[in-house]
């Protein structure tokens, strides 16, 4: 577990300075008023809230008393891999039916997939997670913060 958590704590804390970096770069502060951040501040308090996390990971682990181990999987289940595999396999399906299918009907089939294929859950349980889920943000996003989603071929 030891040598887990510093490779990701590591990787983690990398991946939240590129983050900042990037973030800096699209700018702070607002062009409308003064006072107002710009698109860049949200991404940065993102890329510093994971360097942080990722710092007390890292020192928590080194601080650790260290026990004697065996050898451990990196996947300690047999399934995880096939798990991650297909997470991954879905999110690239979700990304390129997107625009094709709106978000709504995208997101509805990818919580579908995660929730029944990923982690065996009753057909109610992903019914109601996958709704829910998907309405949420759709409320979020388009009533709430007024950003455009995709609307799909259905939809126009």
């Amino acid at each position: 577990m030891k040598n887990r958590n510093l490779i990701s704590g590591t990787f983690l804390l990398a991946a939240g300075a590129l983050i900042s970096v990037y973030a800096v770069s699209y700018g702070l502060e607002g062009k409308s008023s003064e006072g107002s951040v710009g698109p860049g501040f949200l991404p940065l308090l993102t890329g510093l809230a994971i360097m942080l996390l990722s710092t007390i990971l890292v020192l928590s682990t080194l601080r650790e008393k260290s026990a004697p181990q065996e050898k451990e999987k990196f996947f300690p289940e047999d399934i995880s891999r096939k798990k991650i595999l297909m997470a991954f396999a879905g999110l690239i399906s979700y990304g390129l039916i997107l625009e094709y299918v709106g978000y709504i009907l995208a997101t509805l089939l990818f919580m579908i997939f995660m929730l029944k294929f990923m982690e065996l859950q009753n057909r109610l349980r992903v019914a109601l997670g996958s709704v829910v889920t998907a309405t949420s943000l759709y409320l979020l996003f388009e009533v709430i913060l007024k950003s455009q989603l995709p609307k799909g071929i259905l939809w126009r």
